[in-house]
């Protein structure tokens, strides 16, 4: 498989996330089948590298487990990205924002009013339990943060 080459996937998951080999991937508190559920394999695939910490990474995804998390870990989050990263955060189904859930309103809007330079851009489901968001850095900020 050739670098930028779009990864076959049973579950064309990998398509909706835009994975492609050669990305530097960077994954925070994934699932432990996270790479079985993308490509169907056990294991990161070689054709991937993994970011190391501090790194900026191609394609970062974060699991947030409520609102206190992914807060707390934003600003690491936006540090991992370049001009031309995609950023996705995946939280748990069926939450309501009036219960104090994390909801598809309340990433958005934690990502947003952070005022860090992202705009989402895309919503998919991850697996049965959980939905994704896109974040990508905002047109006019870009040039700051070159990729590598």
């Amino acid at each position: 498989m050739s670098r930028g080459e779009r990864v076959p996937a049973a579950t064309g998951l990998a398509r909706k996330l835009g994975l492609r080999s050669g990305m530097t991937v960077r994954l925070v508190n994934p699932p432990e089948d996270y790479w079985r559920k993308v490509l169907g394999e056990d294991n990161r695939p070689p054709e991937f590298e993994e970011a190391p910490r501090g790194a900026t990474g191609n394609f970062v995804h974060a699991f947030v487990e409520d609102d206190g998390d992914l807060e707390s870990m934003l600003d690491g989050l936006r540090d991992a990205l370049h001009d031309e990263s995609m950023l996705w955060i995946s939280w748990r189904k069926g939450g309501r924002a009036d219960a104090g859930d994390t909801t598809r309103d309340t990433v958005r809007g934690i990502v947003l009013g952070a005022g860090i330079d992202l705009v989402d851009v895309k919503v998919c489901a991850f697996d049965d339990a959980r939905s994704a968001l896109k974040f990508v850095v905002r047109a006019s900020a870009r040039g700051r943060r070159p990729p590598p």
